[in-house]
C-alpha cells in the first residue's frame, strides 16, 4: 500500500499508482495538513476542505486508473459517532 501525505506524493499519485509493487492507495488527511501548514482539514460541518476532497478524488482515480484498491483513511475524531457514520457513507 502507499500513502499520500505530502504535496509532492499528491502530486505525483498518478505515476506512483502505476509502480509495480503497490497494490493499494490510501491517503493521510493530518499529515497533508501538517505538510501543508493547514490549521484545520475540514469545515464547520465536519466536510473536508477543498484541497483534502481534491486528495481522496485523486487517491480514487489514480487507484482505479491502476486497478489498485483505494483504501479509505482513518477518522480520528472518536467521539463523533455521527461524523465517523457520514464519513463512511462518504467514502463508501
Amino acid at each position: 500500500m502507499l500513502a499520500r501525505e505530502t504535496p509532492a506524493g499528491l502530486l505525483g499519485i498518478r505515476e506512483l499508482a502505476l509502480c509495480p509493487r503497490v497494490d493499494a492507495l490510501t491517503w493521510g488527511p493530518e499529515d497533508l495538513a501538517a505538510a501543508i501548514g493547514a490549521r484545520r482539514n475540514r469545515d464547520e460541518q465536519g466536510r473536508y476542505l477543498e484541497v483534502f476532497r481534491y486528495a481522496r478524488v485523486m487517491t480514487l482515480l489514480a487507484a482505479a486508473r491502476a486497478g489498485v484498491q483505494p483504501v479509505a483513511t482513518v477518522y480520528v475524531d472518536i467521539r463523533d459517532h455521527e461524523g465517523f457514520r457520514r464519513e463512511r457513507r462518504e467514502a463508501a
